[in-house]
């Protein structure tokens, strides 16, 4: 079972915050496929890849509402995947930050999860801009942070090449029998204008696990996996 989607924290940068001071509020749909379901150094899949399709909206007061469902592509797989987030992002100084609640509904597993997250990015620096999330499962009663630096190159003014690296610890959240280093990943993110109100972002990412996953006899220690996803966004106005 997966307890926690990285793909919404990558969403709430993408609207910014300054929208909810300007009278305006974003609404924003992702429907993506991933060729395989990749978190915590871990293939969620038997078979096959993952569906997903995202709504979100940004209020104004810096809130904003996120509702994901994800659904296997091979039916051997059979897993689905609801994620409802209610979010608060903010920065002080050079520091973004999101504070997170998410419902998670496993359906086909008959499973439930409530998971309280933070998420950090520092803005202002000339090269390398560093992240931190921080995600706590009520579940498992663990959590799990990842740190990452990652480096922004406009390659053209309609296309934005986003690599970054990640090292993930464990506490008690993916695996309970073992504490400390999780796994690494290497990636790279590529955002495509297709005009102003939609986008198309390609990913490419491999991890590779620590020592505790590679004991593990059902998962392999490097995973990879590839993304495309296509994302439409609506501004509305309020008084």
């Amino acid at each position: 079972m997966k307890t926690v989607c990285y793909g919404i924290f990558l969403a709430f940068y993408i609207l910014p915050i300054a929208h909810a001071h300007s009278g305006e509020s974003v609404s924003e749909i992702d429907i993506g496929y991933d060729s395989h379901y990749i978190s915590e150094g871990r293939n969620n899949l038997t078979d096959g890849g993952i569906v997903w399709t995202t709504l979100s909206h940004a209020l104004r007061d810096e809130f904003m509402f996120i509702a994901a469902y994800g659904l296997a592509t091979h039916d051997n797989a059979d897993y689905d995947e609801l994620n409802l987030t209610l979010a608060y992002q903010q920065e002080f100084a050079n520091l973004a930050y999101i504070l997170s609640y998410t419902r998670l509904a496993f359906f086909k597993d008959g499973q439930f999860d409530n998971e309280l997250a933070l998420s950090t990015h520092v803005n202002g620096l000339s090269v390398v801009t560093p992240t931190l999330d921080l995600v706590y499962s009520t579940q498992a009663n663990g959590y799990f942070a990842e740190f990452g630096l990652q480096i922004e190159f406009a390659i053209t003014p309609e296309i934005y090449f986003i690599p970054y690296v990640k090292v993930a610890f464990d506490y008690g959240y993916a695996d309970r029998a073992n504490d400390g280093h999780n796994h690494s990943t290497l990636g790279g993110a590529m955002d495509i204008s297709l005009g102003k109100t939609r986008s198309m972002q390609l990913i490419a990412e491999h991890a590779i696990g620590g020592s505790f996953i590679a004991r593990q006899a059902n998962t392999e220690r490097q995973q990879s996996w590839l993304g495309v996803h296509i994302i439409s966004r609506f501004w509305a106005h309020f008084q």
